[in-house]
């Protein structure tokens, strides 16, 4: 499962780098935001369940989806309280 799950961030990562239509989306997948801010996809995941993921929605019982505009924009604010 442990591979799986690299395997997902790997092809996500690639995604991210290799395109530029990830832009002008809407939304990411979990294993893409958590590229882009640089975290594991299962630390992703659990701070979405725990709501604390800025721009995730869940679709359904599994299906989570980060909106880029608001991660964005968590991003931006969090990089203005540093030291």
């Amino acid at each position: 499962m442990v591979a799986k799950l690299q395997d997902r961030e790997a092809k996500a990562i690639k995604r991210i780098a290799g395109s530029g239509t990830t832009e002008t989306r809407l939304t990411y997948s979990i294993p893409e935001a958590a590229a882009r801010i640089g975290i594991s996809s299962d630390l992703a995941y659990e701070l979405a369940k725990r709501g604390e993921l800025a721009g995730a929605i869940r679709l359904g019982r599994k299906r989570w989806v980060v909106s880029r505009v608001q991660l964005e924009r968590f991003l931006e604010g969090a990089g203005g309280h540093e030291g």
